[in-house]
């Protein structure tokens, strides 16, 4: 892992691998795992773990995560609206607590920017945290603008706006390494071409 990452560092590696997850890909396989009603399911997710999710979160109320009559307008677009009998104590999520969980866990981040049909939707309006776009005025840095009509046509256009909103300069691109790009947020093949790229402006 080292040789071919430059690194075998735990946290970095797992940022990596939150950046390149789908959000909605992840939100309805995580929903789909959980409220799985099969005996002899073959689970990602221990559904004993959810609950302790819930309590070590930020949710109002953690026993959201179990199925409440209460609440059967929340499950009825769901497949299934219900668990079986013998799952009834078992967390049972409805999309709205799965996201709620998620957003209090910091797994997923409310994307302020979401313009979509349906803010309900699931996984609508968040983004994974490595995905989420940094803060920062770096559209009108002019240096950081150079940089970006530089690369253009030559690299990814999803690695320019990472770079872009990373406030990246040609100065600055010049001395990153691919280590460096992928900490910004690069894939590994765009970190690998971005250092290639560089040894054009030495």
């Amino acid at each position: 892992v080292q040789r071919i990452l430059g690194t075998n560092n735990g946290q970095f590696l797992a940022n990596q691998i939150l950046h390149s997850i789908n959000p909605n890909t992840f939100f309805n396989g995580l929903l789909t795992d959980i409220n799985n009603q099969s005996p002899t399911a073959d689970r990602t997710i221990d559904r004993r773990i959810v609950f302790k999710w819930a309590q070590k979160g930020k949710m109002k109320n953690p026993h959201h995560v179990f199925y409440d009559e209460e609440r059967e307008d929340e499950f009825k677009d769901q497949t299934p609206s219900k668990p079986n009998e013998e799952n009834m104590f078992q967390p049972f999520l409805s999309k709205k607590i799965l996201l709620e969980l998620l957003i209090s866990m910091d797994f997923l981040q409310h994307d302020p920017s979401y313009s979509g049909d349906d803010e309900k939707a699931e996984g609508g309006g968040v983004k994974t945290i490595e995905e989420a776009p940094t803060k920062g005025n770096s559209k009108t840095d002019p240096e950081v603008m150079k940089l970006k009509n530089w690369l253009s046509g030559k690299i990814n256009h999803n690695a320019i706006e990472i770079l872009e909103k990373a406030g990246i300069t040609k100065e600055k691109f010049a001395n990153m390494d691919k280590l460096a790009f992928m900490k910004i947020g690069l894939k590994i093949g765009h970190a690998v071409q971005a250092s290639k790229l560089k040894l054009e402006l030495a």
